[in-house]
């Protein structure tokens, strides 16, 4: 694996040919298809990682910052634009809609982003089964403007994301949630704030009863 990642890696800064991965193809056919992913590529997700490059470089190091508010300055604006891209990256890549190869270019191009990645990681637990939950509940709410899903007959997926919602609130009853995780659920899905706060106060009530 380390071996093809390399090889891509090659490919991608222009030291590998079209005709060499041929090559491959014909002598690994097995590895046919993902060969062609790495011909056909994403051109603008490179562009934007050489864009970030590019930014990191003339900064000295430093990571546009997650919490920034742009100017009106053409700088700002760009600063603004890369945050926001690194915070979509990071979101898709939790999500499946971008591979570890993906995530491994841009620190291999970007190495100034490997500390802040693993602080992000390490904090939101990223590949845990919650955080992956977390995710699709995001993109739920986010699908039906800002709706909180609720127990429907005939909506399989609406009652599912429901019942689980449901069972975070008995876990955090019953103190087997950590507050990491809900956390992050607050601040992923901030459309819950009004029933957490719900949680929290049964919870302190029920811890303070004899």
């Amino acid at each position: 694996a380390d071996w093809i990642f390399r090889v891509s890696s090659a490919f991608r800064q222009g030291r590998v040919s079209t005709d060499d991965l041929d090559h491959l193809k014909a002598e690994v056919p097995e590895m046919a298809n993902e060969i062609d992913g790495w011909i056909s590529g994403d051109p603008e997700f490179d562009m934007q990682v050489l864009r970030l490059q590019q930014w990191v470089r003339k900064h000295k190091g430093k990571i546009p910052p997650q919490s920034y508010e742009p100017g009106a300055s053409e700088q700002d604006q760009e600063k603004h634009a890369l945050a926001v891209w690194i915070r979509d990256f990071l979101l898709e890549w939790r999500r499946g809609v971008r591979d570890m190869g993906d995530m491994m270019w841009l620190l291999l191009e970007v190495p100034e982003l490997s500390a802040c990645i693993t602080r992000w990681l390490a904090k939101a637990s990223f590949l845990s089964p919650f955080a992956r939950k977390v995710a699709e509940l995001q993109q739920w709410v986010k699908d039906h403007e800002g709706k909180l899903p609720r127990k429907r007959l005939g909506d399989r997926r609406e009652s599912h994301l429901n019942k689980w919602i449901d069972a975070r609130r008995s876990f955090w009853l019953k103190g087997s949630v950590k507050m990491e995780d809900m956390m992050l659920l607050l601040h992923e899905v901030p459309q819950l704030s009004t029933r957490m706060h719900r949680w929290f106060s049964a919870g302190s009530l029920a811890l303070a009863t004899p």
